[in-house]
This record gives C-alpha cells, sequence and structure tokens, in this order.
C-alpha cells in the first residue's frame, strides 16, 4: 500500500494503467533508513581485480577482496553482481593503509550506485588511510577522467586514488559498509557524500535557466539504439527548456544547472538519478521522468524516495519487445501519454517533421535494426521479466495499434520491402494465410 505522502509527491497520472500500478507497488516498497555503518579492518588482506566469471553465475565476475588465510570476505563484493574469489597466480605487498572502495567501471549510474556508498568514509577524516582503493578489470588499467575524476577531487580524494588491475596485498585495508543497497536501505552519510561533493564544486559561469532538459541526444549508443530523442529536444527546446547534454558539461556546471532550475526533465535510466547531488535542494524542485521502456527503471523507486520532491513520470515510448533495460533499443514518440501530459501542461507539440508517416517508418526501422544487432532474431525474456508479463504485453499492445499495418508488412517501412519481389512475397503470404 503507497502512503498518502507519496501518493501526493509521484504523478502515475501518464503511464499505462498497468505500469502505473507496477510503479506504485514500488514505491510502497520500504527503503529503510540505516542510522549506523560499520567499518572492518583486516590485515594483508589482498584486492583482486575482475576476473571473468568462467561458470556465468554473476553478471560482471570474480573480484573483491582475500583475508590474510586466502577466504573470500563477503562485504567486498556486490550480491549476484560481483562475487567469490580467486586463487591470484601471484601478488604484489604494499605496507600500506588503504580503503577499499569496490569495483570501479566507467558506468555513471553505476558508480553512483556501487562505489560512491562506500566514500562515506571521507567524511571520517582519517588521516592514517593512505590510500582509496578501487579494483578494475584483470590486466586492464585505465586512466581516470572527466566526470569521475571530478567527482573524486571535489571528495578530496584524487591524490590518493589507486585503481589495481593486478592482485595487491596491503599491510591493512579499511572496508566499510556500503552506506546504500537497492531496495534496502540507505544512509544519511549517503546523502552527506553528495552534499560534500556539492559543497566542494567550483563557481562557473553557466546561462541560468529555469527549466531544463538533460538529454541522451549526444550519447554515441544513442544515435543508433534510440529513436526519437531528437523530437524530444525539440519539444522541450520550443516549450522553453535548455536542452542540456549532461556529458558535454563538468559535474560542477550540471550541478549550477539543477541548483537554478525550478523544474527539471530527463530520460529515464541514469539521468535522473543526478539530482542527488543536489538533493538538498530537492524539495522545491519537480522532477519529469520520460519513460522510454515498458518496465521501469529498478533503482528509480530508491532514488524517489532519497529525493523527497515532485515526479511526474510520462510513458512517452512506444516498446514493442522486452529488452534489456539499459541497453534497449528504445523509441520514443508522440504517443496519447505524451499529448495528454503536454495538452495538461498547455505545452506545444514538437515540429511537424517528427508527427508524419515518414518519421514514423524511421522510428521502426531504426528499432527492428537495433534490435537485430543486440539480440538477432531471438526474444530477449530473462526469468526475473516473466512476472511483468501483464506490463509488457500492455506497451507492445500499444505499440502495434501505433506502427499498425508497418508490423503486420502490409505497409512498407523499409527501401528493401518497396521492391516489386518484396510485394510479391507478401502478396503470396496472405494469400496463403487467407
Amino acid at each position: 500500500m503507497v502512503d498518502k505522502q507519496i501518493n501526493e509527491r509521484f504523478d502515475y497520472s501518464y503511464l499505462r494503467p498497468q505500469k502505473a500500478e507496477m510503479v506504485k507497488s514500488f514505491h510502497g516498497k520500504g527503503l529503510v533508513k540505516k542510522s549506523s555503518l560499520k567499518v572492518k579492518k583486516f590485515e594483508n588482506a589482498t584486492i583482486l581485480p575482475l576476473r571473468k566469471d568462467e561458470k556465468g553465475r554473476l553478471v560482471w565476475g570474480l573480484g573483491g577482496i582475500l583475508d590474510s588465510k586466502k577466504q573470500y570476505i563477503e562485504d567486498s563484493g556486490i550480491s549476484k553482481i560481483i562475487e567469490f574469489g580467486y586463487s591470484p597466480d601471484n601478488t604484489v605487498f604494499l605496507e600500506k593503509t588503504v580503503v577499499y572502495c569496490g569495483y570501479f567501471r566507467q558506468h555513471w549510474g553505476e558508480f553512483i550506485a556501487f562505489c560512491l556508498p562506500r566514500l562515506w568514509y571521507v567524511l571520517e577524516n582519517n588521516p592514517d588511510v593512505q590510500e582509496y582503493v578501487f579494483f578494475t578489470d584483470e590486466k586492464s588499467p585505465f586512466e581516470l577522467s572527466g566526470n569521475f575524476k571530478l567527482i573524486l577531487e571535489r571528495l578530496g580524494i584524487l591524490d590518493k586514488v589507486s585503481i589495481v588491475s593486478a592482485p595487491t596485498t596491503y599491510k591493512c585495508v579499511i572496508i566499510p559498509e556500503v552506506s546504500y543497497i537497492q531496495s534496502e536501505y540507505y544512509t544519511d552519510n549517503y546523502l552527506k557524500t553528495f552534499d560534500l561533493i556539492h559543497q566542494n564544486i567550483n563557481n562557473v559561469n553557466i546561462d541560468k535557466a529555469q527549466k531544463i532538459f538533460l538529454t541522451r541526444s549526444q550519447l554515441k549508443k544513442s544515435t543508433s539504439f534510440e529513436s526519437g530523442v531528437d523530437m524530444l529536444d525539440n519539444f522541450f527546446s520550443k516549450n522553453g527548456y535548455k536542452v542540456i547534454s549532461p556529458e558535454n558539461v563538468t559535474l560542477d556546471e550540471m550541478i549550477a544547472y539543477m541548483d537554478n532550475a525550478d523544474i527539471i526533465a530527463c530520460i529515464s535510466g541514469t539521468l535522473p538519478h543526478n539530482l542527488l547531488f543536489a538533493q538538498g535542494q530537492a524539495q522545491s524542485k519537480q522532477l519529469i521522468i520520460i519513460e522510454r521502456n515498458a518496465l521501469f527503471n529498478f533503482f528509480q523507486p530508491d532514488t524517489d524516495k532519497m529525493l523527497n520532491c515532485n515526479i511526474t513520470y510520462v510513458d512517452a515510448n512506444i516498446s514493442l519487445y522486452p529488452v534489456l533495460l539499459s541497453n534497449g533499443p528504445f523509441i520514443f514518440a508522440w504517443n496519447e501519454y505524451f499529448k495528454r501530459f503536454a495538452n495538461d501542461n498547455k505545452m506545444t507539440a514538437p515540429d511537424d517533421c517528427f508527427l508524419n508517416e515518414a518519421n514514423k517508418q524511421q522510428l521502426l526501422k531504426k528499432y527492428m535494426r537495433a534490435y537485430r544487432l543486440e539480440y538477432h532474431m531471438c526474444l530477449y525474456m530473462p526469468e526475473w521479466m516473466q512476472k511483468y508479463v501483464n506490463v509488457i504485453f500492455e506497451a507492445y499492445y500499444e505499440g502495434e495499434e501505433f506502427f499498425g499495418a508497418y508490423l503486420k508488412e502490409q505497409k512498407p517501412y523499409k527501401t528493401s520491402q518497396k521492391s516489386p519481389f518484396s510485394y510479391i512475397v507478401r502478396l503470396f503470404r496472405k494469400l496463403f494465410n487467407e
């Protein structure tokens, strides 16, 4: 049961009905606020870089910490993602006291969800700490750059950060308990980590805007796996929003934009989590999340509760087949939910070039090409997804109606289907089926 306070903050009216009920149920599950965190210390412990799990048990692989007796320390892993140790061939020993920070993967949302939860330890100001150590893929060192580097600088630990790609034993390894675990708990220390980053940002000269839209249109993957992002850019720009590509601005600039905006719109996924960097002011803001999938990002309900701001969700997507929540492909379109959201808020529709049949053909063509590239001709349907099959079908039926005759091959949507031979094949199929 969703409590009254949550109902008042979250607007589900622009979601598909069954999806709306699913999201309400996610919000109704308690996210415990934990009051204290533990710190464990291990002498002569070995930090293992990530190694592929040959048995296929885990999402990323094997890695974490072995104690002095070569026993795996479970607190060093991420449940079902990184677990279990292995016997390293060689190790390097360093006479240092270090803080273990987990696996460094250069993905923004995963850094927020899996790395920052251990970095609360910087709040302790422990002078004995010589290094903050992450591990990366075995034998694959990489150089810190961009906003990842800036976060560590704003936390005041950049000169003490080490990222290991070979098994390394330390005199003392400090393991801070994680300050946030998805769907389980969060702590004040998790939010204070974002606050520390926020208070240490540099003053920047930005073109302040009351309304901003965080887009994905400049991301390389988006150009082939997300159709219709240019339509979103056009829509929000026409309605007075400043369109910002987070990957093209510094962390300091992005935080400044969010601080100065009253309304923040963004595409679902990692982008809404950025508001955690401005969560101290979130109560006074309106967040609009443009949903890209039939399902719901599983980290989003936790972020929603921690932000404590007003949020509107808009199913401005056409979802034909089940897809990976992070990979897609995705289609953004001017569907009935998006239209109703715009009408209710007296907003102008996108340009006509995004609303005609030619654009609809291009959306479907790009989606089908991306789906084949990611899944070949197979249906992606992992076990965990099957309990949401009613939500998936709800979206599919809408998509089938939106693309109409194109999906039934009664009308061509790509050049190869317009050839005389293709027409004859379709004609025979129709006659045979009848």
